[in-house]
């Protein structure tokens, strides 16, 4: 890891409670297994805090960006210890320059019309949200993170809200959307 400058520092000094937030909410910590007693965890966080900080490149909010950072991190980490293998995509391949990540081919949609489904689905999403406002744009949001394959409980740690008020975006959201369609269609 290269050294941080001071915007990397003040970012990971002003966000340094998410380490503590992510523990609580996902990873149970146990004293009997070396390496997953709280301080052992709370360290791991914070470096990958400090790694979150270099990579930020400013396309979304730093605390949203670094909680999926720090939890994936943590959530290795306890896979690891616990003897599950775990493959990381970063490490350097043997007799190579490059990591497994850079020799892996780019995903390809199993079906181009369904693609084009996608796609269209999501401009019309993106349409809607721009006229929406609170919980129907949050909704809108939500659904497109679903279309991308979060689960509504990933949702919710994104925004630090229980996967219950996810569902709830998503219903009014769905509702809005129907109620739009239905005067379209008329």
């Amino acid at each position: 890891m290269r050294v941080m400058n001071e915007a990397e520092r003040a970012l990971v000094e002003a966000h340094l409670g998410l380490v503590e937030t992510i523990l609580r909410r996902h990873i149970t910590p146990q004293p009997e297994t070396p390496g997953m007693e709280h301080d052992d965890l709370f360290q791991v966080g914070s470096l990958a805090l400090c790694h979150a900080a270099q990579r930020y490149d400013g396309r979304c909010q730093f605390s949203t960006f670094a909680y999926v950072v720090v939890r994936n991190a943590l959530l290795d980490h306890c896979r690891r210890a616990a003897g599950k293998p775990v493959i990381s995509l970063d490490k350097p391949l043997p007799d190579s320059e490059g990591t497994l990540l850079d020799v892996l081919p780019d995903p390809a949609p199993a079906a181009p019309e369904r693609y084009a489904e996608t796609n269209d689905l999501l401009r019309a999403l993106t349409r809607a949200g721009r006229r929406y406002r609170g919980v129907a744009r949050k909704g809108v949001k939500a659904i497109e993170m679903q279309i991308f394959g979060y689960s509504t409980q990933e949702i919710a740690a994104l925004y630090g809200v229980r996967s219950n008020v996810v569902a709830a975006w998503v219903s009014r959201a769905r509702r809005m959307l129907k109620s739009e369609y239905m005067m379209t269609a008329e």
